[in-house]
């Protein structure tokens, strides 16, 4: 579950791809250049990519960071290794 913050960045990269993929679609229809599309393409793509990079830093840091609490009663070693993974 992601929080309030990062779920609306998360749903603003989506709502992003998804205009994105439509826009490829018109400039298909329109014979763009291969070179244009494929922009559009990657841009989609990147998209994508930051949304599922913030929703597995939220399952590190909730879910496996959380179970080790639970039976080490510490994250501090969790919480360093995580401490330089980007953010959405």
């Amino acid at each position: 579950m992601l929080k309030d913050n990062k779920k609306a960045a998360a749903i603003s990269r989506l709502n992003r791809a998804q205009g994105q993929i439509k826009a490829v679609g018109r400039m298909i229809e329109e014979d763009r250049t291969c070179e244009e599309i494929l922009i559009q393409l990657r841009a989609a793509r990147a998209a994508l990519k930051a949304i599922e990079d913030g929703l597995f830093e939220q399952h590190l840091r909730v879910c496996l960071i959380g179970t080790a609490e639970l039976t080490s009663g510490s994250k501090q070693g969790w919480s360093q290794g995580l401490s330089a993974t980007p953010t959405v």
